[in-house]
C-alpha cells in the first residue's frame, strides 16, 4: 500500500516514512554509515589482523591531518592573494569548505570516511566535487528550487538599489529603494 500525501492532492510520497530529504540523509549518516564502517573494520581486522587494522587507522588519521594542514594553508594563501588582487576568492572558499568537510570525515574513525576524506583532500578530488556541486547548484537555480537574491533587512545600511540576481528571472529588474516601495 502506497502512502498518499493529502497536501499534494493524493500524490504518492517520495519517502514513505519522512517527506524531508535532509532528514533521510541525516538518518543515513547516523545509522547506515556507522554500520558500514563497523562491517569494513571487522572485515579488515579479520583479513589483515587487528594490530594492522589499528595501525592503518592511526596512519590514515595522521597522514590525513598533515595533508589537511598542508592543503588548508595552500588554500589560505590563495584566498589572501585573490583578495589582495581585488578579486572574490569564491573557488578558494569552496575549497576551504571541502577541506573542512575532509577534516570532519577524518575525525570519524573508519575506513570509508577516511577514503572520502582523502578524496576531498586531494586537489583532483576537490575539482571533481566542485564540478558536481556547480552543476547541482545550476540545475537548482534553473528549476527554481534555489533562488539567489541580494536583499537587506531592517537596520542594515541603506543602499540605492536592490537587484534580483536569479538567472531565471529578468536580470534587468531593479527596484529603487527609498521611493516608498520598501521590500
Amino acid at each position: 500500500m502506497r502512502l498518499l500525501d493529502r497536501e499534494r492532492g493524493g500524490a504518492p510520497r517520495r519517502f514513505p516514512l519522512c517527506d524531508d530529504p535532509p532528514v533521510v540523509w541525516i538518518g543515513f549518516l547516523l545509522v547506515v554509515l556507522p554500520i558500514a564502517e563497523i562491517a569494513l573494520l571487522i572485515g579488515l581486522g579479520r583479513h589483515a589482523g587487528w594490530p594492522a587494522t589499528g595501525a592503518i587507522l592511526l596512519a590514515t588519521g595522521l597522514l590525513g591531518a598533515l595533508l589537511a594542514r598542508h592543503q588548508g594553508l595552500g588554500v589560505l594563501r590563495k584566498v589572501q592573494s585573490e583578495m589582495a588582487a581585488g578579486r572574490v576568492p569564491a573557488s578558494q572558499l569552496v575549497d576551504g569548505v571541502i577541506l573542512l568537510l575532509a577534516g570532519v570525515l577524518l575525525i570519524i574513525p573508519g575506513v570509508l570516511t577516511d577514503a572520502l576524506a582523502f578524496c576531498c583532500l586531494l586537489p583532483a578530488g576537490r575539482a571533481l566535487l566542485k564540478t558536481w556541486l556547480r552543476r547541482r547548484f545550476a540545475a537548482g537555480v534553473r528549476s527554481g528550487s534555489i533562488s539567489v537574491s541580494l536583499g537587506f533587512r531592517a537596520g542594515s545600511p541603506p543602499i540605492d538599489t536592490l537587484r534580483n540576481v536569479t538567472p531565471r528571472q529578468h536580470s534587468s529588474e531593479t527596484k529603487t529603494l527609498g521611493s516608498g516601495d520598501e521590500p
